[in-house]
C-alpha cells in the first residue's frame, strides 16, 4: 500500500524539471522538454523565449510544468519575467493568474501600448473607409 502511494505522489507532483543554466533552460531530466529563457536588465529580468515539448509527451501538462520551474526560479531570485514565447502568454498565464504579478511591468507596458495604437489605427482606418463611402453616395446622388 505504501508503494501505491508513493506511486500517485510522484505522478501528482509531475515530472523533475532541472535548471541547466549553461545552456540557460529549464528541462527534464531527458532534456527531452524544455524551456528557454535569455536573461536582460543586468540580470534582473527573465524574457522566456521558447518552450517546447515533443510529441509523445504533448498533453500531460509538460509545458506547465516547465513554466512553474521558471516562474518558481524567478521568484525566488526576485527577478522579473517578460513572456514573449506565445504559449506562456496566450496559455500559461490566463490558466495561472496568480503568477502574473511576477510579469515585467515595462513589457506589460508595451503590449498594451502597442495595443492601443493598433486600436486608433483600426479607428482612424474605419472612419477613413466611412468617409470615402460618404463621397461615393454624394456622388451617386448628383
Amino acid at each position: 500500500m505504501a508503494a501505491a502511494s508513493a506511486t500517485t505522489a510522484a505522478a501528482t507532483e509531475g515530472p523533475k524539471i532541472v535548471w541547466n543554466e549553461n545552456q540557460r533552460r529549464f528541462e527534464t531530466e531527458d532534456r527531452e522538454a524544455y524551456i528557454e529563457y535569455v536573461l536582460v536588465n543586468d540580470g534582473k529580468v527573465m524574457e522566456i523565449l521558447h518552450t517546447y515539448v515533443p510529441r509523445s509527451k504533448r498533453g500531460l501538462g509538460m509545458a506547465s510544468h516547465l513554466c512553474v520551474a521558471a516562474f518558481s526560479h524567478a521568484k525566488s531570485h526576485s527577478m522579473s519575467i517578460i513572456p514573449t514565447c506565445s504559449y506562456v502568454s496566450d496559455t500559461f498565464l490566463p490558466r495561472n493568474p496568480s503568477w502574473n504579478p511576477l510579469v515585467y511591468s515595462e513589457a506589460l507596458k508595451s503590449t498594451i501600448s502597442s495595443m492601443i495604437k493598433v486600436k486608433q489605427f483600426v479607428t482612424v482606418l474605419q472612419l477613413v473607409v466611412l468617409y470615402q463611402l460618404v463621397i461615393i453616395v454624394d456622388a451617386r446622388s448628383r
